[in-house]
């Protein structure tokens, strides 16, 4: 239920659920489907991707996954008997027919090229222009350059520039925050220069510090099998395109893995028509055993699950024992980012640990004494100090260059996102 809108949509799933109400229910290889009945009116179709944990589904809700969904896929769980495998019906054959927002679209070298000149063109004016007129330019000045570099599929490094439209005039010290990010996009410019000379996994780096993740980019991806549970997951929307990272955790590998998903050209209140619609469905908390192919990359960590698999769902018991050292989590940070200098987060499972403020900030402390600071606009730090009290609870989120960023916490029975908590600085 991590995924429903609110208390009401969990009622509603839960109503659906309750009325057993289906007019029909199926499998088709890796798809899940069913047909919800609406008085005087077409019944609802939805379907769901158990490989890719996409779903579709024809009602006028905005909220995706909408409450048809989810009762689909929760109905799965629990019986999985009951969806006979058998020929799917016309309109699901239609629907898999057409081309999916989950497919990575295949943009060529050449044009990813074109769009990094016009980004170097603008850096160049930018340097030559000066820094001091930066906080009075047009409110198009940064959002330009980024729709710019997301039309040909380099949405990291898109969202990166938008961000950094935002430094400007917002402290005393801004340009010296600026300036070694705007160094940062040029060296990755002069690498893109570079790329026959590059090895495949410092092309995969610099392919995930920018976004540019199509199709031919997994060919040699590395495969491997596992139990891993759900441990958190978080939705950024910009404009047209939507990016949802989903992390799970190998309990046999002990091992990271960052599902991505972009979706492109669902408009802000998430409306289109019919079946076009589709959203990610994979809620945290829950265990799916299965393939992953990850991404090749001098760090693999990015992963999505085999396209030939059908992985299974389980509840999960087994404790994930992460890292009790703080400056052990620091190490490999650093160990990571020396071999991949475009490395901006690193997942990491940590255990024993103790959240506690300290006069206006919040600082994560390990049980040698080390601590490090959390972020400064994070606001569960009460929930992140209690929720740590309880026995063998682990927590999980990224390391990075200015400290730690906690996502979620295991607890004796289950996994809690801490952005589904209220805040309270």
């Amino acid at each position: 239920m991590s995924l429903t809108s609110g208390l009401g949509a969990r009622r509603q799933v839960r109503a659906i659920l309750s009325k057993n109400a289906w007019l029909k229910r199926g499998r088709a290889g890796s798809v899940i489907w069913g047909e919800y009945p609406v008085n005087n009116r077409d019944p609802i179709l939805v379907q769901c991707d158990l490989t890719t944990f996409s779903v579709r589904c024809s009602c006028a809700s905005r909220v995706r996954p909408c409450n048809h969904a989810l009762a689909l896929y929760l109905d799965y769980v629990k019986q999985p008997p009951a969806f006979f495998a058998g020929p799917s019906p016309v309109w699901l054959r239609e629907a898999t027919d057409t081309p999916s927002a989950d497919s990575l679209p295949v943009t060529s070298y050449a044009a990813v090229m074109q769009g990094l000149d016009d980004l170097e063109r603008w850096l160049h004016d930018l340097m030559r222009a000066g820094m001091a007129d930066l906080p009075g330019k047009p409110k198009d000045f940064w959002p330009a350059i980024s729709h710019r570099l997301a039309d040909v599929q380099l949405d990291e490094l898109a969202r990166t520039v938008k961000r950094l439209g935002s430094l400007p005039g917002s402290t005393r010290e801004w340009p010296t925050t600026l300036l070694p990010e705007l160094g940062r996009i040029q060296l990755q410019i002069q690498a893109f220069r570079r790329w026959d000379d590059l090895t495949p996994e410092e092309q995969g780096d610099l392919r995930l510090a920018t976004g540019w993740l199509d199709e031919t980019a997994w060919a040699a991806g590395e495969a491997t099998y596992d139990r891993r549970q759900v441990v958190a997951d978080e939705i950024r929307q910009d404009g047209l395109v939507t990016l949802r990272r989903t992390w799970l955790w190998g309990e046999a590998s002990n091992r990271p893995v960052e599902l991505r998903r972009v979706t492109r050209g669902v408009t802000p209140g998430g409306r289109q028509d019919g079946l076009s619609q589709a959203a990610h469905l994979l809620p945290t908390g829950t265990g799916i055993a299965g393939s992953v192919c990850f991404f090749p990359a001098t760090t693999r960590v990015c992963g999505r699950i085999g396209r030939t698999d059908s992985p299974e769902f389980y509840q999960p018991t087994t404790r994930l024992i992460g890292l009790s050292s703080l400056d052990e989590a620091q190490a490999q940070f650093r160990t990571a980012l020396i071999a991949n200098p475009w490395l901006m987060e690193l997942p990491v499972l940590l255990s024993d640990m103790t959240a506690r403020r300290q006069d206006d900030d919040w600082l994560l402390h390990d049980r040698q004494g080390a601590a490090v600071p959390l972020p400064d606009d994070f606001s569960r730090g009460w929930h992140l100090a209690a929720l740590g009290q309880a026995p063998d609870s682990a927590l999980f989120g990224l390391w990075e260059s200015s400290g730690f960023r906690p996502l979620s916490v295991r607890t004796a029975d289950r996994w809690v996102k801490l952005d589904t908590l209220r805040g309270v600085k």
